[in-house]
């Protein structure tokens, strides 16, 4: 199992759970070297927003089968067939040897999810695009986790009109910032836990550096960001 990332940004997102998992499908397919797409069973998609599903069509032409919630489909304009498989939050799904958990997150797209992914000794818990992580969950061995923005950072730029305060307010009640997911941290027992992946930062709002070394500081576990795999 390794985890790979294509993007995870504003400008477009996609992590690879290798071999067989593919999370949200808003990368061009072109940018993932043929070898890892081509071992990939399913997509799970988070939420409609284009960042997670520009490239949606383009994945189920691969086929590869999409699993998404009801909401997320229609604001897509997708109905559900044989590639296209709705899901529900707290609905158990079993594909390919993974228990997979879809939670409902807090985010503004129709009925947004995040995912639990459990397979052999694995349980790795996937969180993006949600203002807040208000969950506790045993046995963890991955964390993937939004660390969008320093609020700071994020209150300097405001002020000195680098974002307007439309940005500001989305930002604010649609993402976690570092704090937020340090908080998560703390909450959670992390004594399985292998590695912390901090997903989504903003180019403007975020400290990447400091990101690491506050997590790890905090946690002694190896963390890095989900930079691009080159």
């Amino acid at each position: 199992m390794e985890i790979l990332s294509y993007g995870s940004s504003s400008a477009g997102n996609c992590t690879i759970i290798a071999p067989d998992i593919m999370i949200d499908a808003g990368v061009n397919p072109r940018q993932i070297p043929e070898h890892i797409l081509r071992q990939v069973d399913f997509c799970l998609i988070t939420h409609e927003h284009g960042d997670h599903t520009k490239y949606i069509q383009y994945i189920r032409n691969k086929a590869i089968d999409i699993y998404a919630t009801k909401g997320t489909l229609d604001k897509l304009g997708i109905k559900p067939d044989y590639r296209f498989h709705v899901i529900h939050s707290q609905a158990v799904l079993t594909i390919k040897g993974w228990k997979i958990t879809p939670f409902a997150s807090f985010h503004d797209a129709s009925e947004p999810v995040n995912y639990l992914l459990q397979k052999d000794k694995e349980k790795i818990i996937f969180i993006t695009d949600t203002c807040k992580a208000p969950w506790v969950v045993t046995g963890l061995t991955q964390i993937i986790i939004e660390a969008n923005h320093d609020l700071d950072l994020l209150d300097d730029n405001l002020c000195n009109r680098v974002i307007s305060g439309e940005l500001f307010s989305r930002i604010m009640f649609n993402h976690l910032n570092i704090s937020q997911t340090m908080d998560f941290l703390k909450t959670n027992n992390l004594s399985k836990v292998k590695g912390i992946y901090l997903a989504h930062l903003s180019k403007l709002n975020s400290d990447p550096k400091k990101f690491v070394k506050v997590i790890k500081d905090l946690t002694g576990i190896h963390t890095k960001i989900m930079e691009v795999k080159k």
